[in-house]
């Protein structure tokens, strides 16, 4: 079952707010997206990129923002969003960009699982992925 417009909004300016902060250069803005409360589960492109709990995720956002410091940009395309009660899950495509060379690094896809904690849609699972055949750039 799909969300209503306002409840879409609302979920895309979280996944969005999260590409904000990287882009900001600001790990802490990242964290503050994702559940304080709940475990966390975060899957990137990268073999080595699967973080569980809040602190393995505010470390690899460290580490991100050490590889890209000028910030690295995400746009989503295509979003398709559900909802289960207080749960709502997000697929996305994704231009990402090194902020530094204004250069795509890469395509992926996102999937998000978001849950309604203390009035406000916070993210409990984030996965990235390259699709087969898409190259990495930068």
């Amino acid at each position: 079952m799909k969300t209503n417009a306002q409840l879409g909004k609302e979920v895309i300016g979280v996944v969005e707010a999260v590409g904000k902060a990287y882009v900001a250069c600001d790990a802490e803005a990242v964290v503050k997206c994702f559940s304080s409360k709940l475990p966390i589960v975060v899957i990137g492109t990268a073999k080595e990129d699967r973080r569980l709990g809040i602190e393995q995720l505010r470390k690899q956002v460290e580490n991100d923002l050490k590889k890209h410091p000028k910030g690295y940009s995400m746009t989503l395309r295509n979003p398709v969003i559900c909802q289960n009660g207080d749960t709502i899950w997000l697929a996305a495509d994704c231009e990402n960009r090194d902020m530094e060379t204004n250069v795509k690094a890469d395509d992926s896809r996102l999937t998000v699982v978001l849950v309604n904690e203390d009035k406000q849609w916070k993210i409990v699972q984030w996965h990235k992925s390259r699709p087969y055949g898409a190259g990495v750039t930068a």
